[in-house]
């Protein structure tokens, strides 16, 4: 099992609830995780969810997506990082006989995240051998946004 994790800070500090902003009347947290959801609908060795640190949120990707994993996290923590880290640690506690071979961060402000680059990640999440690692989609700037 792959567990793809979106970090969403509502109190970010540059630009206080980013998540909830409005990209063309769809808020940014929403555009990421249906790119997310829809990379991998077939594909029931990937969990996508979301660390939160906000009921409201929480609230809007519960009402949005129904199946989506959505996991509360500190809302102290500052990085998405240890925000995928938290989010990781509480999910295996809920789910202690899961195995999981690799956790895919994807940033909660990428709302053009591409399916190659997502496949392509996982990919390599699926064929790496030995301990779970965690990978984070990263891209050159400039360049195409497809990535």
């Amino acid at each position: 099992m792959i567990l793809l994790v979106v970090p969403l800070r509502l109190k970010s500090t540059r630009l206080p609830k980013k998540v909830l902003k409005p990209i063309h009347e769809i808020p940014l947290a929403v555009r990421v995780l249906d790119r997310c959801l829809d990379a991998f609908k077939n594909d029931k060795d990937v969990q996508v969810l979301a660390a939160v640190d906000s009921d409201e949120t929480s609230d809007l990707l519960r009402h949005k997506f129904h199946d989506l994993g959505v996991i509360h996290t500190e809302p102290e923590i500052t990085s998405g990082t240890e925000r995928v880290f938290s989010a990781v640690r509480k999910y295996l506690e809920q789910n202690p006989h899961l195995k999981i071979q690799g956790v895919l961060n994807v940033q909660g402000d990428l709302p053009f995240v591409g399916k190659r680059g997502l496949g392509q990640a996982v990919g390599y999440l699926k064929q790496s051998t030995g301990e779970p690692c965690i990978v984070t989609l990263a891209q050159k700037w400039p360049e195409t946004l497809d990535y």
